[in-house]
């Protein structure tokens, strides 16, 4: 409790002078629920195709939930000692996401070699979102945020890449086989 009693003798003293206004406190109220429905998206960029050698425009969109954990790094770390609402963390969190998702979806495209088109079906979706939700939370973590789940968690490629790949792939399946019965 903040009380002028704590300075016996000079509280008459400098309450005369404050007038009573010694103890100056800032108060910030942090919500810790968990934020739901923070939507992100944007480029990946250009990644090759292992199975045709094709370059393809790459997109992610989706959402995240997010809950403050440590509300003092929070405000510490990242808000100041500035009024701040929850909109400018979303929309700082929202740019942070996107960027440590572009970063490990095309080092996961890379590594392991998955064929876009078996990407963008939705076949890797779990393996992506368990590799970018830890990586996520080693980013965010110094801020007193945790990312809870990624939801509606979708890659896409653009729709004329799309058929140019199935064509490609069509093609490199009839060959192929004409190959295989000519042997």
């Amino acid at each position: 409790t903040l009380d002028s009693a704590n300075l016996p003798f000079l509280s008459n003293l400098v309450d005369s002078f404050t007038g009573g206004n010694v103890f100056v406190a800032e108060v910030f109220f942090v919500n810790v629920r968990e934020h739901t429905g923070v939507k992100f998206g944007g480029r990946i960029g250009h990644v090759e195709d292992p199975k045709s050698g094709v370059p393809v425009e790459t997109m992610v969109h989706g959402e995240i939930s997010f809950r403050v954990v440590d509300p003092e790094k929070l405000i510490v770390g990242l808000v100041g000692m500035g009024r701040a609402e929850s909109y400018q963390v979303r929309s700082w969190m929202k740019e942070h996401v996107l960027k440590v998702v572009r970063d490990r979806i095309a080092e996961l495209f890379v590594k392991n070699k998955w064929p876009l088109l078996e990407v963008t079906s939705g076949a890797f979706t779990e393996e992506i979102e368990t590799d970018v939700l830890g990586g996520l939370d080693q980013h965010v973590a110094s801020y007193g945020l945790d990312i809870v789940r990624l939801g509606n968690f979708v890659i896409a490629i653009d729709e004329e890449d799309a058929a140019n790949l199935k064509r490609l792939y069509t093609d490199a399946a009839y060959l192929r086989t004409v190959g295989g019965v000519e042997s």
